[in-house]
């Protein structure tokens, strides 16, 4: 994705000079420069670039345009996965000060159940599930030399 958003971002350059920024095909690989640098997880990043296309898409398309509520959307999506993200990271850390590590990942997966669907937190779930009994074993040898 990091190739992806470096080539977008210099069709970007080129197209905003020669079409100007608000030029649909240059909004259009704003959009998609801003969609992989969330793929890389920059969501706030990813946001701030979004903000800008819609709203020239606003200005230049209106409100009811497929391509405008496109933006909005997207947008909204960035907004969401980042502040998941953030609180995730932020219970935590909080989780794990407070209650140890298992309970924060556990606390983590039910997140993300909320958030983000039961079938990915299954999978984390069962993924955590084998790495602490991994953890455990590895505690019980070292405990037994």
């Amino acid at each position: 994705f990091i190739g992806a958003a470096a080539a977008y971002l210099d069709t970007l350059k080129q197209q905003q000079e020669v079409l100007g920024v608000r030029h649909p095909l240059a909004l259009h690989t704003a959009a998609n420069y801003a969609t992989s640098v969330a793929a890389q997880g920059l969501f706030a990043d990813a946001a701030e670039t979004l903000a800008t296309v819609l709203a020239a898409r606003r200005a230049t398309l209106g409100h009811d345009h497929p391509d405008t509520r496109h933006a909005a959307l997207s947008l909204n999506d960035f907004v969401v996965a980042g502040g998941a993200v953030s609180a995730l990271k932020q219970a935590l850390e909080l989780r794990a000060d407070a209650h140890g590590l298992q309970d924060a990942v556990l606390d983590a997966l039910t997140l993300i159940a909320d958030h983000r669907g039961a079938a990915v937190a299954g999978v984390l779930r069962d993924l955590s599930n084998a790495s602490l009994i991994r953890l455990k074993k590895m505690a019980e040898t070292n405990s037994a030399l």
